[in-house]
């Protein structure tokens, strides 16, 4: 990773799973009223999103995974930018952590998926935060922290779904998103005072139908069942995100602390 000490100066926002299907839309409008460290595993997508969004991003290569290098890369960047905000968006979303093979359903899903999900989806947030508001407290400045969840934090997958399909949500990921809300409420509780708030973003369905990655679908009859199971009969796009996370990166939601914000068509209120 490299730094340009003439951009520490500007208020910089951390964003991981940069080059994700949410994170690219977010690190292209934070990147617009901040400088966005983009954290992800993949350099090479690290740096074609520099090139294209300019110098307000600097690329952060760093596999959130090794919780030592997670630790050690957090430190580094709060020690040399002005860092005001974390926005914990990174899950590896792959057959790692269960996803989309018949190993990752519930009666066979292995304590590897479990533990991977629960470190990079969790335990890395935390090594995160503490690092986060550690440098924050020590220098007695104040920060904003999102972590991005999920509606299945609250409820869970409907089993007619994947009816016939073998593409399925599995345990893994909704143990581990209702684990980072009461990590995101505890912070709240602990550090409001410090001048530290924390919150989180619930999406809901937000298929992924634009980029080819292990999680991507373009199976139009799952996409229907996704549709007729919503309030509003429509699946989400990460640009429907965009206006809950820059509320809660903004000064104008300084009373908002330890919330859980669902943007998710009404999923879960039924």
């Amino acid at each position: 990773m490299s730094t340009d000490n003439s951009r520490t100066n500007k208020p910089c926002i951390v964003v991981t799973g940069a080059t994700g299907y949410f994170g690219g839309y977010f690190v292209e409008a934070l990147a617009q009223d901040y400088h966005v460290l983009a954290m992800a595993r993949n350099l090479e997508k690290l740096e074609a999103m520099q090139q294209r969004l300019g110098d307000n991003v600097t690329p952060v290569c760093c596999d959130l995974s090794d919780l030592e290098q997670a630790r050690t890369s957090m430190r580094y960047i709060m020690r040399e930018y002005n860092v005001v905000g974390l926005v914990n968006n990174a899950f590896p979303l792959g057959k790692a952590t269960g996803f989309n093979t018949p190993d990752g359903a519930l009666d066979k899903i292995t304590t590897d998926m479990m533990l991977n999900a629960f470190s990079a989806g969790a335990v890395a947030p935390m090594v995160l935060i503490q690092e986060f508001g550690n440098a924050l407290m020590e220098r007695k400045a104040t920060g904003k922290i999102v972590n991005i969840s999920s509606m299945y934090a609250s409820v869970s997958p409907d089993p007619v779904l994947y009816e016939g399909k073998t593409t399925f949500n599995p345990v893994s990921y909704g143990m581990t998103k209702a684990a980072l809300e009461y990590l995101t409420k505890y912070v709240a509780s602990f550090w409001g005072a410090k001048g530290i708030r924390c919150n989180a973003i619930a999406p809901g369905p937000f298929p992924n139908v634009e980029f080819d990655s292990e999680n991507a679908t373009r199976d139009n009859q799952f996409l229907d069942r996704l549709r007729a199971k919503n309030c509003n009969h429509e699946v989400g796009h990460p640009t429907q995100l965009l206006g809950a996370l820059r509320l809660l990166l903004s000064d104008d939601a300084e009373f908002i602390n330890g919330e859980v914000i669902r943007v998710d068509g009404g999923w879960t209120v039924r």
